[in-house]
């Protein structure tokens, strides 16, 4: 455990999500499987022989299916009716990681030798172009965060783990300067999630993850591994809120509770191959070789349906769209489960809206590099909050926009900062406070 905890300290101690409204943990989430009527439900692509690697929900009506000799299926009816997908350039290669935006654009990654390839699709695969090329290396996942920006992550290539950004929705991908190194000749990244367009994290082969709370930008990640044996999945329904779940352990964290282990792993002892979580919930769907659920984030599983399906389960995606989440997952065969269901008259636990203006003093502090910077705002009003060296210089502005009444939080980042004190002000109409912060490394 203390590697794990270890790590978590670290990670903390440099995540923040650019807005969070506070909650004390389990107790305080919406529970949405007292409106839930739900079932999976069972159907068949008709498309059979086909060795499937990935799966991409996009949402109630649409997802996308990839895998062996080029071979990609699609749904954009819920999966009443399944489609074959030309896949153009692509052709025969296998298609390992799949990246579907909408029903029209989508992504494709392949490794047919010494190198790794992106490609895309926005005509709903009537042509691909190719949009990357990485000697060496191997994409095990992209993430699209909104029309524009994306990243991809893959193996270590000359000592850093590679990973591609875009901004131009796609069409063009760089490596960032950030990369996390491998360590220990680590790779097998094959554990790969992300939050909101903030939070990404993924799991090398000896059981170490990389967290990154800037879409990217920066990394968090351990020394030591927690598991050179079993691999672990994460999944993260509120950035207060995540659970971890390994071979034969449960563990979950909370903001104000931090880690605690809430039992053993649910059926036999075979290693999670996914977790999936309904965003802002308490609920979460692990597969280990059937699907199991928890509606009160890990404490109690059932394989019953309406939220379990006890059958043998390969690949899962879900996505939360509003008060709607919808997911899939690949049977034997040509069978797949399709889950779907949309939230009403559940009430939820709204934060108080503070009394007055409060700046706290940022944590951890001593920092190095990174430290979370949390105040209050009672009413919408233009808000400032900056930082400055001794000599009174502005090093960065962290806030400078109107904002609403809530409770925020905003992380600062030392790296290329010079040891030593620093300020940092807020400032809102009269209201103005400055605190002190030190940055040791």
């Amino acid at each position: 455990m203390k590697p794990m905890l270890l790590f978590w300290a670290l990670f903390l101690a440099g995540s923040a999500l650019a807005q969070v409204q506070r909650n004390t943990g389990v107790a305080g989430s919406v529970n949405l499987s007292a409106t839930d009527t739900s079932y999976w439900q069972t159907q068949t692509t008709g498309i059979a022989g086909s060795t499937l690697f990935a799966l991409s929900t996009v949402d109630r009506n649409v997802c996308w299916l990839a895998g062996a000799s080029g071979t990609i299926i699609r749904t954009v009816d819920g999966g009443n009716t399944w489609s074959p997908i030309n896949p153009g350039i692509i052709n025969t290669q296998d298609i390992h990681v799949f990246e579907g935006v909408n029903d029209s654009i989508a992504f494709a990654s392949t490794t047919p030798s010494d190198t790794t390839y992106i490609y895309r699709t926005t005509n709903a695969g009537s042509s691909w172009g190719l949009v990357s090329s990485q000697p060496a290396g191997f994409i095990f996942a992209i993430k699209m965060f909104n029309p524009t920006k994306g990243i991809a992550v893959g193996d270590p290539v000359g000592g850093r783990w590679m990973i591609l950004k875009t901004t131009t929705g796609g069409e063009t991908w760089f490596r960032t300067p950030t990369e996390p190194p491998q360590i220990s000749g680590a790779s097998g990244g094959t554990r790969f999630g992300t939050f909101d367009s903030n939070y990404v994290w993924f799991i090398d082969n000896r059981g170490r993850q990389y967290l990154s709370p800037n879409s990217g930008d920066t990394w968090s990640y351990s020394s030591d591994s927690i598991s050179t044996s079993h691999m672990w999945v994460l999944c993260m329904n509120t950035p207060d809120l995540w659970l971890f779940v390994g071979y034969v352990s449960v563990f979950r964290w909370t903001r104000y509770g931090g880690w605690v282990s809430v039992g053993p792993a649910p059926g036999f002892p075979f290693d999670p191959t996914g977790l999936v979580g309904a965003l802002r919930t308490t609920e979460f769907w692990l597969v280990q070789r059937a699907v199991y659920y928890t509606s009160n984030a890990g404490s109690a599983w059932t394989s019953a349906p309406p939220n379990g399906l006890n059958k043998p389960v390969a690949l899962i995606d879900m996505v939360t769209l509003g008060s709607e989440v919808s997911a899939w997952a690949t049977g034997v065969g040509d069978t797949v489960y399709h889950y779907h269901r949309i939230v009403t008259g559940v009430e939820g636990y709204p934060e108080p809206i503070p009394r007055e203006f409060s700046l706290s003093q940022n944590y951890p502090n001593p920092f190095n590099p990174s430290t979370r910077i949390e105040f209050e705002v009672p009413r919408s009003e233009f808000v400032s909050l900056k930082v400055y060296d001794v000599l009174g210089r502005e090093v960065v502005t962290l806030v400078n926009e109107e904002m609403g009444p809530g409770s925020y939080e905003r992380v600062f980042d030392g790296s290329g900062l010079a040891s030593g004190v620093y300020y940092y002000r807020v400032t809102s109409g009269s209201f103005s406070v400055t605190r002190k912060l030190i940055l040791l490394r």
